[in-house]
């Protein structure tokens, strides 16, 4: 019996710019900020994203008579844990975990994905104004090694 051998040999180059947002704000009260500040039009998607661990908040900007399309995706969320059936707890806590869609990066509370249609000096021009956002950088591509969880959105 012969074994046969397969090696997957992917390009994963990022054809998008990755930007890490921190703030404060909900993921709702930031596309709501980033509407105002960069004039976007940032909508809930119907479905969140998914992953085998869980499920994050997912916001898209898609304009394609311009040719913008953009997400904003939360990149830390709350999983609640099945009871292990144990003794009940005096005080009823529920037990959860952080779940992070790309744990390279676990202090990034949000991800701003930009595929086409705004330069990246527009975004940091208008970030730069923004009250709201404490900090913000482009993530280098080198950095994320779970990038198949935000490369296939579109």
């Amino acid at each position: 019996m012969t074994k046969t051998q397969f090696v997957l040999d992917a390009d994963l180059s990022l054809d998008f710019s990755l930007w890490a947002l921190h703030t404060t704000l909900s993921g709702y009260a930031l596309a709501f900020h980033l509407n105002k500040t960069l004039n976007s039009r940032f909508t809930r998607a119907q479905r969140d994203l998914k992953t085998e661990e869980s499920e994050f908040a997912f916001y898209q900007w898609d304009q394609p008579q311009q040719g913008i399309y953009c997400e904003l995706l939360q990149n830390k969320t709350l999983q609640q844990l099945e009871d292990q059936g144990g003794p009940a707890n005096l005080f009823e806590v529920e037990t959860t975990k952080e779940v992070y869609l790309l744990p390279e990066v676990k202090q990034v509370p949000f991800l701003l994905k930009i595929h086409e249609g705004i330069a990246p000096q527009t975004i940091k021009k208008s970030l730069e104004r923004s009250e709201a956002i404490q900090l913000y950088y482009l993530l280098a591509d080198k950095k994320l090694k779970t990038k198949l969880n935000i490369l296939t959105l579109k």
